[in-house]
């Protein structure tokens, strides 16, 4: 049985191509995140509304 090892530099690839997913990912769910609030303003018939959108999830319970 023979095992191969892969080589320091293929090795310091894969980690960099992990921390680059996973910063990625971080910053692609803060942006685009279930809990990401929203404001706006919209105008109909010449008068302007502004709206907030609050968090979709509020998590009232506590760890004690």
């Amino acid at each position: 049985m023979t095992t191969r090892r892969h080589s320091r530099r293929a090795g310091v690839a894969l980690w960099c191509v992990a921390v680059l997913l996973m910063l990625t990912a971080g910053v692609y769910q803060r942006l685009t995140g279930p809990t990401y609030p929203l404001r706006g303003e919209i105008t109909v018939e010449d008068r302007s509304y502004s709206y907030r959108l609050r968090r979709s999830q509020e998590n009232s319970f506590r760890l004690s």
